[in-house]
């Protein structure tokens, strides 16, 4: 295990060329490792989805991360990797590159979007832009949110179930329901107050 990954990110974030390079060597196995037991069917892009997640951490996602501990960054690190997949399963989809299990779809920088079907796509173009406007507000909003927050109710409003969350975030079922009800209440205040 590297020295203290806070101290190697401040290191890396410097400029620091050998730091960088220890940094990579360790957090490249532990996506590599994720990648493996969370998203086998896309083992194809595995390398490539790294080779995202590390461009985002050196261009702005390092700069970002607010935790002070190992842990915590051990959890931002993997919600990183987890939402470059998840942003690979999407392109896949897009492309029509076959179906594959437990498919969502989230954004490749930042919080992740809303996707919200319109039955009548294309006869109520009024329709289509109040969609699009809702989601634009709402993935301002979240942006307010921990990233563990967002990741909770977009999986809610994909219609997964608490003990999936659980188990897809690895935290504790409780804080799913606690997270997700105190996020829906402060969405929905704030929605009510916005129209």
């Amino acid at each position: 295990m590297v020295e203290d990954v806070i101290l190697i990110i401040k290191r890396c974030l410097a400029g620091e060329e050998e730091a960088w390079n220890a940094f990579h060597r360790e957090y490249s196995g532990i996506a590599m490792a994720f990648l493996r037991w969370k998203f086998p069917a896309i083992a194809d892009d595995h390398d490539d989805i790294i080779q995202k997640v590390f461009t985002n951490l050196l261009t702005s996602g390092l700069k970002n991360f607010r935790g002070t501990t190992k842990y915590e960054f051990l959890s931002y690190f993997k919600a990183v990797v987890r939402n470059e997949a998840l942003s690979c399963i999407e392109d896949r989809k897009r492309r029509g590159a076959g179906s594959l299990q437990n498919e969502q779809s989230e954004s490749e920088d930042g919080p992740p979007m809303l996707e919200i079907p319109d039955p009548d796509a294309g006869s109520h173009p009024d329709r289509k832009a109040e969609a699009r406007e809702m989601v634009t507000l709402l993935a301002k909003a979240l942006k307010e949110y921990a990233l563990v927050d967002q990741e909770i109710y977009l999986l809610k409003l994909r219609g997964h179930m608490d003990k999936e969350i659980s188990a897809i975030l690895d935290i504790p079922m409780g804080t799913v329901a606690v997270k997700y009800s105190r996020i829906k209440s402060r969405l929905r205040e704030k929605f009510d107050d916005h129209g």
